[in-house]
């Protein structure tokens, strides 16, 4: 049908490109618990944040390399930006 579910490009990852998201991902959840144990200390929220714009951008520096649609990598991109412009705005 198609209707309701948008068509995403399956990208093929390198190795290298899979083994730097499984670091980002295990540095998040590090962070993640670092944030709870020390009473969602604003911190270590902040480096989750910038980790996840990392993660982001790597997914679209990706696609971008991949020849994969504008559209697919621009959100990337802009996501990328607001994951890591957000702990810098709020400030606690």
């Amino acid at each position: 049908m198609g209707i309701f579910f948008e068509k995403v490009p399956k990208l093929t990852s390198s190795k290298k490109v899979t083994v730097f998201r499984a670091l980002i991902v295990v540095t998040m959840v590090i962070l993640l618990i670092l944030a709870i144990t020390n009473d969602m200390d604003f911190f270590f929220i902040k480096w989750l944040f910038i980790a996840a714009g990392i993660s982001s951008f790597v997914d679209g520096f990706e696609a971008y390399l991949q020849k994969v649609d504008k559209k697919f990598y621009l959100i990337n991109f802009g996501f990328a930006v607001l994951w890591i412009l957000f702990p810098f705005i709020l400030k606690f």
